[in-house]
């Protein structure tokens, strides 16, 4: 069977990456991943030395995979960003690599991470909310990768001296925004604790449940299994006919592939329990921008914790390309070239069965500049649109388009790219016809190479979707009391 994720050995660099002819979920690529490494052990490429370097693209959970199985090898891995144009040392036991230290790119040069340099509150959190332990980035923190892996390692000794991470043979259950390079440090330092562990991937779940991936095991359970745990603090209204059985472990081989003949989600399987809201526009219009910007600014809103802002483009860009830009246009290209998907019905499909699946209290993606039906297919999960144009004529044809969805509009933005200042527009102001949104007005100068998440219209826009997400998580409440009552 064709693998979802590649592996290969280039002397001291790990090329890894996805396999753009597969659409497949979490569960499937980590089984891919460990098959991958392990072919690779058997063949002799990787035979183990001071130091590994690992390049490509990857998900949280094959980033555990990856720590996990190296961490036995090699004294020392080193992790690409591309931002920084250097390797950050994820895990170090010798002086010559220095955890959280940077080898540059293309001299070699190892920079060590100065701590005069670092701010007193942690860039990283780690704790306990009932059974599931919480790692997540500190959104009022904003330092770069080698800082978080420091802060990261910090945190779990830290639990360790306290007694708070004992181990044993029950599965060990991680939730949390995180970037990979906290998933090298985490499974290098709790691996030798738990016989399994378990990463959630907000992408798979159940109505009422959340699911997490095995991603390490030394007994009793496969790389690729999947767990379900109820979520804190209460769970979502559900169907009738959704499971009940919070102990129920599933094997990933049994769930459908992406890529499976059943059909994808309409505007009739929209979830009550979240927000979910597309952003939507005609091409150069600063969408990338505006999805980077909102991305940075809620998660310095506290409110929402789980808010979780993804892609729905197969345009090769997501979050990382307008930060790799601003370093390096030039590898920023390469990079989107190599990551692009072909637009296809499968993968319009594919997305949005990814979308509808995620049970996040605000989860907010963009789709590409076309009014086609594969977009059509992507936005067909939302719960509400984001609209970003140049002109009235713009707004009014991606008016039409959602209004064919029965997508309600929130917030119309219109993009000034000779601006130099954002303004949010009164209601006398309203250029558009029909229901007005809850947001309008204007946002300056969206531009890939500037970091648009201060701007005033992206902070305005991240607070209204936060407190749609509070007062939709509060019906969510009255109505499950009102049930139990």
């Amino acid at each position: 069977m064709t693998s979802s994720y590649h592996i290969t050995r280039h002397d001291d660099i790990l090329r890894v990456g996805f396999n753009k002819e597969i659409l497949a979920q979490g569960d499937r690529i980590v089984r891919d991943a460990e098959a991958q490494l392990e072919a690779l052990m058997e063949a002799g490429h990787l035979n183990g030395g001071k130091l590994i370097k690992i390049d490509g693209k990857m998900s949280l959970l094959v980033s555990y995979v990856l720590g996990h199985k190296l961490s036995h090898l090699y004294g020392a891995i080193a992790i690409s960003d591309p931002r920084l144009e250097a390797y950050i040392v994820v895990k170090s036991d010798t002086p010559d690599y220095p955890l959280a230290s940077r080898i540059d790119a293309k001299t070699g040069e190892v920079t060590p991470l100065k701590d005069e340099s670092l701010p007193s509150e942690s860039s990283f959190e780690i704790g306990w909310e009932g059974n599931i332990l919480k790692a997540q980035l500190n959104g009022k923190v904003s330092v770069e990768g080698d800082r978080i892996v420091r802060d990261t390692y910090t945190q779990l000794q830290n639990l360790i001296d306290a007694g708070q991470l004992p181990g044993g043979k029950q599965p060990l259950l991680i939730n949390g925004r995180a970037p990979i390079t906290t998933g090298f440090a985490i499974a290098s330092r709790v691996a030798h604790l738990y016989r399994t562990v378990a990463v959630f991937d907000p992408k798979l779940g159940e109505c009422g449940l959340d699911k997490y991936v095995v991603v390490i095991d030394h007994g009793g359970y496969r790389v690729g299994e999947t767990i379900l745990a109820p979520p804190p603090p209460e769970p979502p209204d559900c169907p009738a006919d959704a499971p009940s059985d919070r102990s129920l472990i599933d094997a990933a081989s049994d769930s459908p592939p992406p890529d499976s003949t059943a059909p994808s989600p309409t505007t009739s399987d929209r979830s009550s329990s979240s927000v979910k809201a597309v952003i939507c526009g005609f091409p150069n219009t600063g969408k990338t921008c505006l999805h980077d910007g909102l991305k940075k600014a809620l998660h310095r809103i506290p409110d929402v914790r789980d808010a979780y802002v993804i892609s729905g483009c197969p345009d090769g860009e997501g979050s990382w390309f307008s930060e790799t830009v601003r370093h390096n246009p030039e590898l920023a290209r390469k990079l989107k070239d190599e990551y692009k998907t072909k637009f296809t019905p499968e993968f319009a499909a594919a997305k949005a069965r990814e979308i509808a699946a995620i049970a996040n209290s605000l989860l907010v993606f963009d789709v590409g500049g076309k009014l086609s039906a594969e977009n059509r297919t992507i936005m067909s999960p939302a719960t509400h649109a984001v609209i970003l144009a140049k002109s009235d004529a713009e707004v009014e044809a991606w008016q039409a388009f959602c209004r064919e969805l029965d997508l309600p509009i929130v917030a119309i933005l219109y993009s000034d790219y000779h601006g130099t200042s954002d303004r949010v527009a009164t209601p006398q102001e309203y250029r558009s016809e029909g229901e007005f949104p809850i947001l309008q007005g204007f946002v300056h100068h969206l531009d890939r190479t500037e970091d648009a998440s201060s701007r005033l219209m992206v902070r305005e826009l991240a607070r209204v979707l936060v407190n749609l997400a509070i007062e939709q998580r509060a019906h969510r409440t009255i109505g499950t009391s009102r049930q139990i009552s």
